[in-house]
């Protein structure tokens, strides 16, 4: 099992193995609620093995059990997963994200335990690698938003509703590992990078509201980042041995101001797909290196 995430040295992709074939999904429908019963995990008695526990389940008492999976056709690593959980919203409990490779997958989990491919970006750098994702919602529609990011250090913003590229945040001097959405604000996102730095956003007006570095900040690359769920603090850890604790009150102002910015236009690519029943895939244009995209229609 590759251990590069772990060890803070993360492997440049390959460009010499290209994705064989792109799935086609249909146009992203999120379906109504429903509570998922996995036999095993209401038992409270169940012994794990270990040196301080006992070796042995008593016979009544069922086992946690395997429910089954879904390999990827990129052959990569697999580097983050995270469910639709965000500032207390639950209205997609079964849906998470998978990032890997140059692609974000959005997966339904069904009540037999089986995930099924929701939706897909699949960016047009063939040589990008995502390590992290985080989920978040839209300030005026309430659309579910996907932030992803990896070793070009460029974040991204997908709209999971609109199917489109939401924003793009450039800013950081190297990969982002990982990112986070505020607990109690849903515009803001912090972000890790190989940079030294810690970075805090604001994503629905794409300002940088502050950079957590320098003489008291990381000596090597941040690897995690998490915020309290009061929303006042937040914690990183890297691999310079250490785990700092940063006031967000610090920036309260920084904060403020940035909320009120009004955005800038940006001009997502829009999935191709006409009707609801048309197949489709997220994509980016390679025209958005240059700041804008073009649509594209069937």
């Amino acid at each position: 099992m590759d251990k590069s995430k772990q060890s803070g040295k993360k492997p440049k992709p390959s460009s010499s193995d290209p994705v064989a074939a792109m799935w086609n999904v249909e146009d992203v429908e999120f379906l109504p609620s429903f509570s998922l019963d996995l036999p095993g995990l209401a038992d409270e008695n169940l012994a794990i093995k270990g040196a301080d526990t006992p070796s042995t389940v008593a016979s009544n008492q069922r086992q946690f059990r395997f429910m089954g999976f879904i390999r990827e056709e990129h052959k990569k690593q697999m580097y983050d997963l995270q469910f639709f959980h965000t500032c207390g919203d639950t209205s997609y409990p079964n849906i998470f994200a998978t990032v890997g490779g140059h692609r974000a997958t959005i997966y339904e989990n069904l009540p037999d335990g089986s995930m099924h491919p929701v939706q897909a970006y699949i960016d047009s750098d063939t040589e990008e690698s995502f390590y992290t994702c985080s989920w978040s919602t839209e300030k005026l529609t309430g659309a579910p938003l996907l932030a992803v990011a990896g070793f070009r250090g460029i974040i991204k913003i997908l709209n999971s509703t609109s199917n489109s590229l939401h924003r793009k945040l450039t800013g950081h001097g190297s990969s982002v590992n990982e990112l986070r959405f505020h607990p109690t604000d849903n515009t803001l996102l912090l972000s890790a990078s190989k940079d030294e730095s810690v970075r805090l956003w604001n994503v629905h007006s794409s300002v940088m509201v502050a950079i957590f570095a320098g003489d008291s900040g990381h000596r090597d690359e941040v690897l995690s980042v998490d915020v309290h769920p009061s929303g006042l603090i937040f914690s990183s850890c890297g691999m310079d041995n250490t785990i700092k604790l940063w006031s967000l009150e610090d920036v309260r102002q920084s904060i403020e101001l940035a909320s009120s910015w009004e955005p800038k236009p940006f001009v997502g690519t829009q999935a191709p797909g006409a009707s609801p029943s048309s197949q489709h895939q997220l994509t980016e244009s390679s025209s958005t290196s240059t700041g804008s995209s073009s649509s594209s229609s069937s």
